[in-house]
């Protein structure tokens, strides 16, 4: 970056950008508890057009006019999001808790900025969240403007730097600027002589707030605005000092805009190699032994997958300064954006061994097989091995990482003219990554372990690679990431031939028994790896920009870090099999006197119906909400994956082939699915009431003087538990949180509840008969149970 101030640090946590005109002023209300004077950045129309292709909120106009552009499914407020911060988005669960809680969110900028009122106003802000068909988007802004006198001691400074904006500062340094950057005129010569007018612009700017200053009618317009203090305060100061304080009489808009897509790109698909006759090839036969021992020669396979999401970010700010104080009102905009996605593949290798055993007592045989399989940090050689095409080896990398993204910046400012750069940028970013991923190289993890997560900021690869320095406005972007994988499991399949039964290998080094064959022979697979793991990645970007007037140079820092994905699929993690292109099955053929070993393979039309089913079932799962739900989606996949498999083998397609029998039965599957899931939200939400109707009994019918009040107590307490299932039913359709529906419910029938205990109260007093009702709080809400 050029030494034109500072870098700003755009946030994907941070803020993102102003809603249309009403709700921004709603939202600035909310903030800052008075009505938002500033409604949103409309970009100037010199300034240059931002539309990439293909992209959901890169698009010029205003944030307003963009989320106008799109269909809105729900919107979400901050406190929605604050109180319920992770959201299921596609098959990803998003954490929305590291935007909302970052230090340099908008609107943690804007609460810290509201304890300095000597120094700053905050004139409006929002934060707030847009679900649409395409995903997520989150929208924040912030507006303030910093008082007279706010950036005139180095005290002050820090303050609001802590809170989280900056002041101008002079700087010596000159303009430097890209050779490349968009707009050829703007040549560094160029640059310099753009700053001298500027500079001259500024002064005969001053000139003017000095000669107001030395006659009566100009300084009492200064005062109607600034106070006869601050004017007198102002008629002592240098020109040099007039000009700083002019240039940081600021009133500044910072919008962001982040969109999370649902769409991912998850494959586990896999094409084994095949179909083909095993072919067994004789090892050395030792001699005949009652009693064999032998060793299973090391074998490698290979599971894994690729995971990346396309992502959207943006970032505009505005500044107004008055270089008058009271007018000479000239506004700089400026704004950087990227639309990027992280591609990561992850290859697991797992080597394979074992031991055989058979033994004979008299007529007695058995025949045993403990296989031994544990994760490892696989070389070149054990790709290879296992079958990868050379092309896919990657050095024997565990893990492939690439950045694409299309990035850049621009800006409109007096004096310069308009000016954007752009750039496409794809990098593999493998070869950069920290310790324990460093250069792709890594051990996965076994099961019940986990590699720690490992924040990472690309500083090497700007990402719109100098063509948005200008001199006068200056922007880098860089990829950032953090990784962590954690296991759950490691599963093989043995199948023996000799008794057509499969068994689930789960432990490693436990002994299987084996069928033995009237010729001594026993004939075994093992193969149909299956990995367990949970994925979780947080992308972000580190986005740096800079605005210099003349000589002043100012900057915002705002961290960025996106929605965390923690990519969890099924709950007890992701299952991954056999990686494309590779041996996913070993056979064996043992006998007292010989041993031979071959390849397997595998049908690609079985392994279309297994991915189909793996989708389904990672598609449905997390939705569930208990145990029954997610047992029902496995009969749910289990039944469509047996009807287009027995289509398979008789050859009568229900439909018009494989691809749309796995289409019809899965889209069938998916309709009764959807019945699971409704039906497994209602038991959650009818265990949830009960609780509280068991809490509401506890505490209500003490209260009753007699069974009549009792009775009805209970029968209001029920109705409030039915009442409470329904409208949490309704809510999770508008986005309303179950708290909220509680609150509302629980002050519907309290009066209800309230009146009854009075009545029977009533009743008892009649009948003269004492009475001593619980006591309560002047709520009615039930006093806390002690420990």
């Amino acid at each position: 970056m050029s030494k034109l101030g500072g870098g700003f640090k755009l946030g994907a946590m941070a803020g993102l950008m102003a809603l249309a005109a009403p709700a921004l002023a709603q939202l600035g209300q909310a903030m800052s508890g008075s009505a938002a004077t500033k409604t949103e950045i409309v970009p100037p129309a010199s300034a240059p057009k931002v539309n990439v292709p293909g992209a959901t909120i890169l698009r010029g106009g205003s944030h307003g006019q963009i989320l106008q552009g799109l269909k809105v499914k729900r919107q979400l407020s901050f406190q929605t999001l604050k109180a319920s911060p992770t959201l299921q988005l596609g098959r990803a669960r998003l954490n929305l808790a590291p935007v909302l809680d970052n230090p340099a969110a908008l609107h943690n900028v804007a609460q810290r900025l509201r304890g300095q009122p000597q120094l700053v106003r905050v004139l409006g802000g929002e934060t707030r969240g847009f679900e649409i068909d395409q995903g997520l988007i989150i929208s924040s802004s912030l507006s303030y403007a910093i008082k007279p006198g706010g950036c005139n001691t180095a005290a002050r400074r820090a303050q609001l730097q802590t809170a989280g904006v900056s002041c101008f500062t002079r700087t010596t340094a000159k303009l430097a600027v890209a050779p490349n950057a968009g707009n050829r005129a703007m040549s560094p010569g160029g640059a310099a002589q753009r700053a001298a007018e500027a500079q001259a612009g500024i002064k005969a700017d001053i000139g003017q707030l000095k000669a107001m200053l030395a006659t009566p009618a100009g300084r009492a317009k200064i005062e109607a605005e600034l106070g006869s203090a601050e004017t007198a305060r102002l008629t002592k100061l240098s020109d040099d000092q007039l000009e700083e304080e002019a240039v940081n009489s600021q009133s500044v808009t910072v919008e962001q805009l982040m969109f999370v897509p649902s769409a991912d790109l998850l494959d586990t698909d896999i094409v084994r190699r095949g179909p083909a006759s095993p072919k067994f090839i004789d090892v050395a036969p030792p001699a005949e032994k009652v009693d064999v021992k032998r060793e299973l020669t090391p074998r490698i396979f290979l599971t894994g997958f690729t995971l990346g999401r396309k992502f959207e970010w943006s970032k505009r700010v505005e500044t107004t300064i008055k270089w008058c104080l009271v007018g000479c009102k000239k506004t700089y905009y400026a704004e950087a954006y990227a639309k990027f996605e992280y591609a990561f593949g992850l290859r697991f290798p797992v080597r394979l061994d074992g031991t055989y055993e058979y033994q004979r007592k008299g007529s007695s045989e058995t025949a045993t097989v403990t296989p031994r399989f544990v994760p490892i940090n696989g070389s070149a050689a054990d790709y290879a091995a296992a079958g990868l095409p050379a092309d896919q080896i990657h050095n024997g990398q565990e893990l492939v990482a690439f950045f694409d993204a299309t990035a850049g910046g621009g800006f409109n400012v007096p004096f310069y003219p308009p000016m954007g750069g752009e750039l496409a940028l794809k990098k593999d970013l493998a070869a950069m990554l920290p310790a324990p991923f460093t250069g792709g190289q890594f051990t996965p993890p076994a099961p019940g372990t986990s590699t720690p997560a490992a924040p990472f900021i690309f500083t090497d690869v700007d990402l719109i690679g100098g063509r948005a320095n200008f001199g006068v406005v200056a922007a880098q972007i860089f990829p950032a990431v953090k990784i962590s994988l954690h296991s759950n499991g490691l599963r093989f399949v043995l199948h023996d031939n000799a008794t057509g039964k499969d068994t689930d290998l789960i432990a490693s080094g436990a002994a299987k028994n084996l069928g033995i064959t009237a010729e001594r022979e026993s004939s075994f697979s093992i193969g149909s790896p299956l990995y367990t793991l949970g994925f979780d990645l947080t992308p972000g970007l580190d986005a740096r920009l800079s605005v210099n007037i003349a000589v002043w140079s100012n900057h915002w820092d705002v961290a960025v870090w996106f929605p965390q994905m923690t990519v969890t699929l099924p709950p007890d993690g992701a299952k991954f099999s056999c990686h494309i292109q590779t041996i996913c099955t070993r056979n064996y053929k043992y006998s007292p006197s010989a041993q031979s070993e071959s390849e397997g393979a595998g049908s690609p039309e079985l392994a279309k119906i297994d991915n189909a089913g793996n989708s389904f079932e990672l598609n449905w799962t997390p939705k569930c909400f208990d145990k029954q739900c997610k047992a029902g989606i496995k009969w749910l996949r289990a039944g469509a994956t047996g009807q287009v498999k027995t289509n398979l083998e008789t050859g009568r397609w229900t439909t018009h082939g494989l691809d749309a029998d796995i289409k019809y039965f899965f889209g069938k599957a998916g309709i009764e699915a959807q019945g699971m899931v409704d039906a497994s939200q209602k038991r959650k939400y009818r265990k949830d009431a009960d609780g509280w109707v068991l809490l509401y009994y506890g505490t209500w019918t003490p209260r009753c003087s007699d069974d009549l009040c009792r009775n009805r107590v209970k029968s209001l307490i029920d109705e409030m538990g039915n009442t409470l299932v329904e409208r949490w039913l309704q809510g999770a359709a508008a986005g309303v949180s179950t708290t909220t529906i509680t609150g509302q419910v629980g002050a519907e029938y309290q009066p209800k509840l309230q009146k009854e205990i009075a009545e029977s109260t009533a009743r008892a007093r009649t009948r003269s008969e004492p009475f001593n009702p619980a006591p309560s709080n002047s709520s009615g809400v039930p006093p806390p149970r002690k420990p």
